[in-house]
């Protein structure tokens, strides 16, 4: 893989790749609709774009926990990883697209962070999306140990020249008022924001979903109130490729194709149950 130097370099003078085949700006599904700034993935990708842009070419790691894994999902590809690659490769036809999927449920970020660096030795991927938190703040692990072994394994992810976009935990009943939960997805912004990581804001897409109008809102979480569903990973997918794809398209040797998509219904003050009305709050885990 080329030094984070050698990409930003080669971005900015070669026009190869995505230059001849315009990224398509794709609407989202009805129920999937979400405002611009929360879909926008803002901050350093230097590596993973350059490499798009060189060899036409794009190797993504998913790792965390069931998120990532797909517990909830009725088979492997609708999980969101399987679907994501889907979703890239509407979006950037001319863009080879590979997402590896290793998520192990239950896992708490100090088990996964042992994994990471495995992961990436074995596969080199240009980009890392690395899910955390949720069993973290589920089981009561310290804030200030989390943060340690995450800012160990970014630092380790930047000393190996490999991009990494986090993504917070889930909206689910159960901690629709937990203080300590949401002080973990207000935690991994301001870690993601301090370092300059692109952020998968799904803490904040949930919350938009649950308050869509009912005819339009579908429910994101399988039948255990915890996991998301088929509806919620094709949603998460969405989400992360429109988000991705406006940044490979945008960098050097890229270019956005516009196209007219409707803007998303504005949201209703609802109370956070309704992502899943229906169905009876467990004690899951991951």
């Amino acid at each position: 893989m080329t030094s984070r130097f050698d990409a930003r370099l080669l971005a900015g003078i070669l026009s190869l790749g995505l230059a001849a085949s315009p990224a398509m700006a794709m609407p989202f599904s009805p129920s999937c609709s979400l405002p611009d700034p929360v879909v926008a993935l803002n901050g350093h990708l230097d590596e993973a774009l350059a490499q798009a842009s060189i060899d036409g070419k794009l190797t993504i790691l998913t790792i965390g926990s069931s998120s990532t894994e797909g517990v909830g999902a009725t088979s492997a590809s609708a999980s969101y990883p399987a679907r994501l690659e889907i979703e890239l490769e509407k979006r950037l036809p001319d863009l080879a697209v590979d997402v590896v999927n290793k998520g192990r449920g239950g896992e708490v970020v100090a088990t996964t962070a042992k994994r990471l660096k495995t992961e990436v030795e074995a596969l080199d991927p240009d980009l890392v999306i690395w899910q955390l938190g949720t069993n973290d703040a589920i089981r009561g692990v310290a804030s200030s140990e989390f943060e340690a072994v995450v800012s160990d394994g970014l630092a380790w992810l930047d000393q190996h020249d490999t991009d990494v976009i986090l993504m917070d935990p889930q909206l689910f009943p159960r901690i629709a008022e937990d203080q300590a939960y949401k002080a973990f997805v207000d935690r991994i912004a301001s870690m993601a924001g301090h370092a300059g990581i692109p952020l998968v804001r799904r803490f904040q897409a949930m919350t938009y979903w649950s308050q869509l109008p009912e005819d339009v809102r579908r429910t994101m979480l399988a039948a255990d109130s915890f996991h998301m569903n088929d509806q919620g990973y094709a949603c998460l997918a969405e989400m992360m490729a429109e988000g991705l794809s406006r940044r490979i398209a945008a960098a050097p040797g890229g270019k956005v194709l516009a196209v007219e998509t409707k803007a998303p219904p504005p949201a209703r003050a609802v109370a956070v149950e309704t992502i899943a009305p229906e169905l009876k709050t467990t004690t899951a885990t991951r």
